[in-house]
């Protein structure tokens, strides 16, 4: 029970600091650097979406 719990807080970890990366990345980029706010989103966008759906999958199983 110890090591299911310990193995489902690192994952909760591992997720909530790529979801940090992912949401705070862009908003620092965009409050040092707002002319390249454009192509970060670009890049931004699919990120959020495949992050989304590998969340998805994850809450499904």
């Amino acid at each position: 029970m110890l090591k299911y719990l310990k193995k489902v807080l690192l994952d909760i970890l591992i997720e909530g600091l790529f979801m940090f990366i992912v949401i705070a990345v862009p908003v620092l980029y965009y409050v040092f650097i707002p002319q390249h706010w454009g192509t970060l989103t670009l890049i931004t966008l699919p990120v959020l979406c495949w992050y989304g759906a590998k969340l998805h999958v994850k809450l499904i199983k």
